[in-house]
């Protein structure tokens, strides 16, 4: 077999490793900030961003998410704490935008849990 067949079939492979979109084809991107939620509240602020966003997604990631931020409310014995996270998702303009998430600047959807923290990273404010 030619090495430029090997080369080709190899990234072909390799494509759908690294596919960038959810089972319903939107384009995803990668998010990391800040998580906070709580009675009637769940918002998503990316590092750097003056941006607050209404986070709602997929249920097994979405739960991931509450669990962690919960865990940290307990410990703390204080609501509302915010915790590092990241993950996959996309801005959605969906009718879920209206309602509670229309007072925020948006719509993230959270397609694939990542990581959380209750660190915050140095550079994410």
């Amino acid at each position: 077999m030619k090495l430029s067949t090997i080369v080709i079939a190899l990234s072909i492979l390799l494509a759908g490793c690294f596919d960038s979109t959810n089972n319903n084809g939107v384009e995803t991107e990668s998010f990391s900030g800040l998580f906070t939620y709580g009675d009637a509240l769940s918002t998503f602020k990316p590092c750097n961003d003056v941006k607050v966003y209404w986070l709602d997604g997929d249920e097994a990631g979405m739960q991931a998410v509450i669990d962690e931020a919960q865990t940290l409310a307990t410990e703390r014995n204080l609501p509302y704490q915010s915790i590092y996270i990241e993950f996959q998702g996309y801005h959605d303009s969906g009718p879920e935008s209206h309602g509670i998430a229309s007072g925020y600047d948006g719509l993230i959807h959270l397609s694939q849990f990542g990581d959380a923290d209750i660190a915050v990273p140095d550079g994410c404010g």
